[in-house]
C-alpha cells in the first residue's frame, strides 16, 4: 500500500511554475506561483561600472576647469612685483632730490613771476607796430608790451577777471585808440578798473577770440594777459 504524501507544498501536476497546498488527502485550492530565482551579480556589476563612468567623466571636468583656471592665471594674473626697500641713507638722499626739485620749480615760478612784474621786461611800441601785431595776434604769442587804452566795457557780463578796451601802441588822444582788444586778468587786479578809465597795461600776448556781440553777430579781437594796469585818466 503507497504511503500518502505528508502535508505541504508541492509542485501543482496541472499548471507550470505554481505549487498546490497538499492536506495529506487531496489538493486543496491554495496555490502560489514560483518565481525562478536568478542571480542578481550582474546588476551589481553594471551599478559600479556606472558609478566608475561617472566618476571618470566628472574627474575629467574637473580637470578641464582646474587646467582653464590655471591657464587664465598665468595669462590674466597680476605678476608680483617685489618692492626694493631703501635704505635709511638712501631715503634721505630721496627726501634730498624732491626737496631740490620742489626748490627748483619754486625758485622758476617766483624768476617768472619778477619778470612779470618787471615793466622793462615790456617793449615799448608804437600805433603802426602795434597795428602789426594785432593784424595776426596768433604769430606774436607770449610777446610782451606796453599799451595803451580805454575801457569800454567792465562789467558782469564780462566778469571780474576781464575786460575790454580800445588800444593803441602809444598814448594818444582816447579816440583815436581804435584797437578792440580783450584783456584777461593776470597777475593784475582789475577791482579798481570801471568803464572810461584811461589805463596803461602791461600785456602778454595770448592769442585771438571770438565772441557774440549783443547785435546777434560775432566779432574776432586779439587777447592779451595783463600782469599790470595803471589808470591815468577817464574819458568821462
Amino acid at each position: 500500500m503507497t504511503q500518502p504524501h505528508p502535508p505541504g507544498w508541492y509542485p501543482d501536476p496541472q499548471v507550470p511554475k505554481t505549487i498546490r497546498y497538499w492536506d495529506g488527502h487531496q489538493w486543496t485550492a491554495q496555490t502560489r506561483r514560483v518565481e525562478t530565482k536568478k542571480s542578481n551579480n550582474w546588476k551589481w556589476l553594471l551599478g559600479v561600472l556606472a558609478i566608475l563612468v561617472v566618476i571618470g567623466v566628472v574627474g575629467s571636468v574637473v580637470g578641464d576647469e582646474s587646467e582653464d583656471d590655471s591657464a587664465d592665471t598665468s595669462s590674466t594674473g597680476t605678476t608680483l612685483v617685489p618692492v626694493e626697500t631703501l635704505s635709511p641713507a638712501e631715503q634721505e638722499a630721496q627726501e634730498r632730490a624732491n626737496s631740490a626739485a620742489l626748490e627748483a620749480e619754486a625758485s622758476r615760478e617766483s624768476q617768472q613771476r619778477a619778470a612779470q612784474l618787471d615793466k622793462s621786461s615790456y617793449q615799448q611800441t608804437d600805433s603802426r607796430t602795434w597795428q602789426l601785431v594785432v593784424k595776426n595776434p596768433d604769430a606774436h604769442i607770449g610777446e610782451k608790451y606796453v599799451v595803451y587804452g580805454y575801457v569800454v566795457q567792465a562789467d558782469s557780463a564780462m566778469g571780474s577777471s576781464a575786460i575790454r578796451v580800445q588800444t593803441d601802441g602809444q598814448q594818444v588822444e582816447w579816440y583815436d585808440m581804435d584797437v578792440n582788444t580783450v584783456a584777461n586778468a593776470g597777475l593784475a587786479s582789475f577791482s579798481e578798473i570801471v568803464e572810461d578809465d584811461l589805463v596803461t597795461m602791461w600785456v602778454e600776448i595770448t592769442g585771438s577770440v571770438t565772441y557774440d556781440t549783443t547785435m546777434g553777430g560775432s566779432m574776432t579781437a586779439p587777447e592779451v594777459e595783463v600782469n599790470i594796469i595803471e589808470q591815468y585818466g577817464t574819458t568821462g
